[in-house]
């Protein structure tokens, strides 16, 4: 499976638990939609990721990929320090050149 490469760096990073380089994948107006939250731009984007890697210890394996003319869609296992792990979520990517632009976590 040929995975872009902003999604690609979105997950290795997520793995390797670096939220600094995480947060620097999405374009600088880029948005998060997350367990209900809505975090808007790098700064808000890296306090989040760095609150989610901390307290999740996650890991993502993906599953496969769905690219549309608008987004593409990852499911990946996800395993970590919550209930339900592993569990199979999805990711809906929006990017913008080698950015992202807009992810929803479900």
């Amino acid at each position: 499976m040929r995975i872009p490469t902003a999604i690609q760096r979105y997950v290795d990073f997520t793995n390797s638990q670096d939220w600094a380089a995480l947060a620097a994948t999405f374009s600088a107006k880029a948005v998060v939609h997350d367990e209900g939250a809505v975090h808007t731009g790098r700064t808000e984007i890296a306090m989040w990721a760095r609150a989610s890697i901390q307290k999740y210890d996650m890991e993502i394996q993906p599953q496969s990929l769905r690219e549309g003319a608008t987004n593409s869609v990852l499911t990946a296992m996800v395993t970590g320090n919550f209930p339900g792990s592993p569990a199979e979520l999805s990711f809906q990517f929006q990017l913008k050149g080698d950015e992202i632009a807009s992810l929803k976590i479900g």
